[in-house]
């Protein structure tokens, strides 16, 4: 059975795909995903273990997203005038 959903299976995108569309580098989401520190790992997806795989829902890696950039305004504006 193949999925008709735009993102794959329940609106899922393997890594490269994700990097692909978000214009990010596979090595920033490698070391992204890494950092306990990011919150991306929670936002993914872990297949089996020793596969290394990930699957990226694609609403939750936008919700990322935007919380990572929310949080840079927020320090630009403590950081400004």
């Amino acid at each position: 059975m193949t999925s008709t959903h735009p993102h794959g299976p329940l609106g899922t995108e393997g890594r490269s795909e994700t990097c692909a569309r978000f214009g990010v580098s596979q090595a920033t989401f490698g070391r992204k995903l890494r950092s306990s520190a990011t919150g991306l790992e929670k936002a993914v997806v872990r297949l089996p273990s020793f596969t290394g795989l990930v699957k990226v829902p694609v609403r939750a890696f936008e919700a990322w997203l935007e919380s990572r950039r929310q949080r840079k305004q927020r320090r630009g504006e403590e950081g400004g005038t």
